[in-house]
């Protein structure tokens, strides 16, 4: 019988307002991956003809961590009557939103861990009134001239959503907020980052990843360096020209040798620096400050850094 695999190499986009529609695609992703390592590891292929997801039994199925496993499960089997086919995830990019959803996948696909509390994190809190930084939050006269102006808007039907009570306070308070500088809080964005990335749980031994024995994965995050950095560039005449650089491109990995030795930065131990490397990402400081991840800005518990990385802060290069 013929045998094929579906290699993924997933490019995760940046856009705020997508954040949400982006994590639904990552979690399909991350649920067609979960059905094909369960089918292919029924190593008997006359019971994989009538084999059904084993996720039915499981506590996650009653909370919502798994729903269309089953659907996919039942869609590869079919499949695999003419051609086994095996889905495999190799690498993850993202910037900017994706940057956050494509670091929570690829530590669910490495330790084959639940992203339910992310989809909570960017309903419950992907909210004005919990971003905004309070040292910016407009009080009850800030800026008062703008009242009858979001007032105006709305009666004249230029901004439907005006006409939603909730839409229209909220707007109000931001638009009402902090002007040329960032009104949103970066710290209290990191605090939620780790807490996605911890609310996950540790890796276990005895969770099977959702990669293959032997194939290496890699997460690439890009950082914007709010301070930049010089870079040198060999053109014809002048020979060599200095620019000013803010891109920096973070390598996550993970590897599981046949021995079942495991090298991986996915771990809980580096949660901090999984949190702080789509807190940097975002290439636009409009929102929340952003690009360097500094070690205060991690709570609870002491920032460590992976090797591959490298934060910079006034010409100094943290490592």
């Amino acid at each position: 019988m013929k045998e094929k695999e579906l290699r993924i190499a997933l490019v995760c986009f940046g856009g705020v307002s997508l954040a949400v529609y982006m994590h639904g695609i990552t979690k399909e992703v991350l649920k067609l991956t979960r059905a094909s390592a369960a089918l292919h590891g029924m190593s008997d292929r006359a019971a994989r003809a009538k084999a059904v997801y084993p996720g039915h039994s499981t506590p996650q199925m009653q909370d919502g961590e798994f729903d269309t496993e089953d659907f996919y499960f039942e869609l590869l089997r079919e499949i695999g009557l003419r051609t086994e086919l095996r889905v495999v995830v190799d690498i993850v990019a993202g910037a900017s939103a994706g940057g956050i959803n494509g670091t929570m996948l690829a530590r669910a696909l490495c330790h084959d861990l639940p992203m339910q509390r992310l989809r909570d994190l960017w309903l419950d809190n992907a909210d004005v009134t919990v971003l905004l930084d309070p040292a910016a939050r407009a009080g009850l006269l800030s800026k008062w001239f703008l009242r009858p102006v979001i007032w105006l808007l709305e009666k004249a039907g230029s901004l439907p959503a005006l006409r939603d009570l909730e839409v229209r306070t909220k707007f109000s308070l931001f638009v009402r907020s902090r002007w040329f500088k960032p009104p949103l809080s970066g710290k209290r964005m990191t605090e939620l980052m780790f807490d996605a990335v911890t609310a996950m749980g540790p890796e276990t031994p005895q969770r099977i990843s959702l990669v293959p024995t032997a194939q290496p994965f890699d997460l690439f995050v890009t950082l914007t360096d709010h301070y930049g950095y010089q870079q040198v560039v060999q053109i014809h005449d002048p020979p060599l020209i200095h620019e000013q650089e803010h891109r920096h491109a973070l390598r996550f990995r993970y590897k599981r040798t046949a021995r079942g030795d495991t090298d991986s930065d996915f771990t809980l131990d580096n949660a901090a620096a999984l949190a702080c490397a789509p807190r940097g990402n975002r290439r636009s400081c409009r929102g929340a400050p952003c690009g360097l991840a500094r070690p205060r800005q991690v709570p609870r518990r002491e920032f460590r850094a992976l090797p591959a990385m490298e934060y910079r802060a006034g010409g100094r290069v943290l490592r």
